[in-house]
């Protein structure tokens, strides 16, 4: 895919030659992809190496409406918001409930002596 400036977008919607405008998810932030007939490309950074990344997608529509694109696809498949990934929320759960069944002691607790009794019946070995 190739890396275009905001120009050559312009230039290319003005011509009639763009199909259709994206902005699709990276991570935790946005980035403009256009097709033609021809190919594909997203908006470069400012200096022309990677892709511009819009933490916040209404700075990349209201971008786009300044240059006269008014319809604009949104693919949030790829969006982990905050940079979190859906393993990141399930250990955050799993240790705010277990925390929890410490607090209103829910959850069972043993000594060190239990810990030694339930290895050896397990076959854990060790201390």
């Amino acid at each position: 895919m190739k890396l275009l400036d905001l120009a050559a977008l312009q230039a290319s919607y003005a011509a009639g030659k763009v199909t259709s405008v994206a902005l699709h998810a990276v991570q935790s932030a946005f980035e403009v992809r256009w097709t033609t007939l021809q190919d594909a490309a997203r908006l470069a950074d400012s200096g022309g190496h990677s892709g511009r990344h819009f933490k916040d997608p209404s700075e990349a529509l209201l971008l786009l409406k300044e240059i006269g694109i008014d319809s604009v696809h949104v693919d949030t498949s790829a969006w982990q918001p905050d940079g979190e990934s859906p393993y990141d929320d399930w250990v955050k759960a799993k240790v705010e409930a277990s925390l929890a069944g410490l607090r209103d002691r829910t959850n069972p607790t043993y000594s060190p002596a239990e810990w030694a009794e339930i290895r050896a019946q397990r076959g854990w070995g060790g201390k």
